[in-house]
């Protein structure tokens, strides 16, 4: 599939009628242990991510922040093994975290937007990178310091600056970084090579008539918030836990 047709995919308009189990969107943020910040996605609130991508179970996550885990139709914590291309199956949201240990859940797209593009300097805590081979998005928190042998590029076009063997990021995610690798999508069965991008999911319906839900997007020169389209589409998922 062309990059082309992989945007037009990210960008198609549709929209969704939400159930009750939709969660709101002034909910505090999710957040990681550690010695370092944690990523602000609004006034006063923090969250840490989980160690990886929600993992093909959907019940676990995966064992490596490069892995990219499972594609999920939207809200469907409650059955992540559904494949339906019927917008009435994903009426209603429920978290996947809801399955987790840990307090764990989806943030909503305006705090992913507030964490890419909203948080103080945010344009120098992203960048795309490469780790143990696998293409991403490289996040950092609010208090950062770049562990001694391993570098870090902002806003980088392409995943050729940031490059990190396993070792290295083991390094950077004890410092608090984070790393979204490049996803794969899905419709129905039928999985579609995401040339290069990665798309996960927001917990925030798009309130359209006839099913859809927001997401966000990146490829290695295009970072997209707020795209939309149906919600029977598989996407990948990342959650967060919100600091106490």
């Amino acid at each position: 599939m062309k990059r082309n047709v992989f945007l037009f995919v990210l960008l198609t308009v549709v929209g969704l009628i939400v159930g009750s189990c939709t969660k709101v969107d002034d909910i505090e943020p999710l957040i990681q242990e550690g010695d370092h910040d944690y990523f602000t996605i609004g006034v006063g609130k923090q969250v840490m991510f989980a160690p990886g991508n929600l993992a093909e179970d959907g019940r676990s996550f995966v064992e490596h922040q490069w892995e990219s885990g499972g594609l999920f139709g939207w809200g469907t914590g409650n059955n992540p093994g559904l494949t339906s291309t019927d917008w009435q199956d994903y009426l209603t949201f429920c978290d996947w975290g809801d399955s987790i240990e840990g307090e764990w859940r989806t943030l909503t797209k305006n705090e992913w937007n507030w964490v890419l593009w909203g948080r103080t300097d945010a344009s120098n805590k992203r960048t795309r990178g490469t780790v143990n081979g696998v293409h991403g998005l490289v996040l950092l928190p609010g208090k950062w310091t770049l562990p001694e042998g391993c570098s870090f590029t902002p806003g980088s076009i392409g995943y050729d600056s940031n490059v990190y063997s396993p070792s290295q990021w083991q390094q950077m995610e004890a410092a608090g970084a984070v790393f979204l690798p490049v996803t794969d999508f899905r419709e129905g069965d039928v999985v579609y090579n995401g040339e290069d991008g990665g798309t996960y999911w927001t917990s925030t319906p798009a309130n359209m008539s006839w099913g859809g839900a927001y997401f966000w997007s990146f490829d290695f020169e295009i970072l997209l918030s707020g795209g939309f389209n149906q919600s029977y589409y598989g996407r990948a998922v990342r959650l967060a836990h919100d600091v106490k």
